[in-house]
């Protein structure tokens, strides 16, 4: 066996230390890498900064303005109330009471200035009047009630105009008209120079057809003497300020009835003033807003009491509103800021409708077509 002897190194096998050769342009290099890894942070810090200030500029709320306009607004659906039939009577204001002639029939129509019927031969006229009488009248004789009957003779085709507050010539022949058209004569010695007030029956305006009549020849002691029922179907309804708007007296309105089609088309009678929601009250009264009568031609296209629902021809009504979100509330409080140059005001307002992203409102006479209103921003 052979003992192994260890070899001695030789200079090949030692760790060699690698040289650059050009240890200058090395040095170079490497102060360059640095520098722009150093200029690369400086780059990256002034990007972070700009973005870090353009978030800060985005946070901070950016100015809106609109402007208040003028904007169609569709009018809501109304429902009303059939109200009972108006109901008229006559009593005698003279005993005894003893029916000579009846002119007024089951069926017929009461005519303003035509007689209804004769008590104790002396003949009764129907006249519509605004102010009842509350005396015999003469010539001469002046007031309202005087006034009132030149008017109600004047509509009837008996006088030639409304004339004033005094009974006099025209107010002579209108009335010795009116006993010639009865085939009576007016009592006096000039006839028509006077008027009793037992001889006018003061009838309700409208179409009123007789119901019941007293025969000729009857006592009558108690109970009407003729009793009359208006001849059309009355609606009563409440509408908002809008509507009432878009409305007068003599607009068209269709009535319905839910699930059986229309009812038939009236016309407004009455526009009243506006009034706070009543509970209590009927025919539609228990909301706020403004009365609205319509009449029908027909007495019996529904029956009293029954709900209804009133479409008017007027359809669509404009005012003045402002972009719903414009609109600021707290505590209680509503209102908007309107800009005008640099000043901020801040108006109170009440909205009263909301459509399609616009608000009508009322409440300010500074609320106007065209002015500015701040629409999102932090108001100076």
């Amino acid at each position: 066996m052979t003992d192994s002897k260890p070899v001695p190194a030789t200079r090949r096998d030692s760790v060699r230390v690698p040289r650059f050769p050009r240890p200058v342009l090395t040095s170079l290099i490497a102060a360059a890498i640095l520098l722009s890894g150093g200029v690369g942070v400086v780059v990256g810090s002034l990007m972070q900064s700009g973005l870090k200030q353009e978030i800060a500029e985005a946070s901070v709320p950016r100015e809106v303005i609109a402007s208040v306009e003028l904007k169609p607004y569709a009018l809501p659906q109304s429902v009303g109330t059939v109200a009972p039939a108006t109901t008229f009577e006559y009593f005698a204001t003279q005993q005894p009471a003893i029916v000579t002639a009846m002119a007024a029939e089951p069926g017929k129509v009461m005519v303003s200035g035509e007689m209804l019927f004769s008590i104790n031969d002396q003949p009764v006229f129907a006249l519509e009047l605004d102010v009842l009488p509350w005396r015999d009248l003469v010539v001469g004789t002046t007031g309202s009630d005087v006034a009132a009957l030149n008017d109600a003779l004047h509509e009837a085709g008996l006088r030639s105009d409304p004339g004033g507050s005094a009974y006099d010539e025209l107010t002579v022949r209108a009335v010795s008209q009116m006993y010639t058209n009865a085939g009576s004569s007016a009592p006096g010695e000039t006839p028509g120079a006077s008027l009793a007030r037992d001889a006018i029956a003061a009838v309700p305006r409208g179409d009123f057809v007789v119901v019941t009549a007293v025969g000729r020849g009857i006592a009558v002691t108690t109970g009407p003497v003729v009793t009359a029922q208006q001849n059309i179907a009355v609606v009563q309804t409440i509408v908002d300020p809008l509507t009432v708007k878009a409305i007068e007296v003599g607009s068209e309105a269709e009535i319905t009835r839910p699930g059986s089609g229309s009812l038939g088309t009236g016309l407004v009678t009455e526009i009243g003033d506006f009034a706070p929601a009543d509970p209590q009250a009927q025919g539609g009264s228990t909301k706020s807003g403004y009365p609205v009568v319509i009449a029908l031609d027909s007495q019996d296209v529904a029956a009293a009491g029954e709900q209804v629902q009133v479409h008017f021809s007027s359809n669509e009504a404009t005012d003045l509103a402002v972009p719903t979100i414009a609109i600021r509330q707290s505590s209680g409080r509503t209102w908007v800021v309107l800009k005008e140059g640099d000043v901020y005001t801040e108006v109170d307002v009440t909205p009263i409708w909301q459509q399609g992203g616009w608000t009508g409102v009322t409440g300010s006479e500074a609320i106007q077509d065209g002015a500015s209103v701040v629409v999102s921003a932090s108001v100076k």
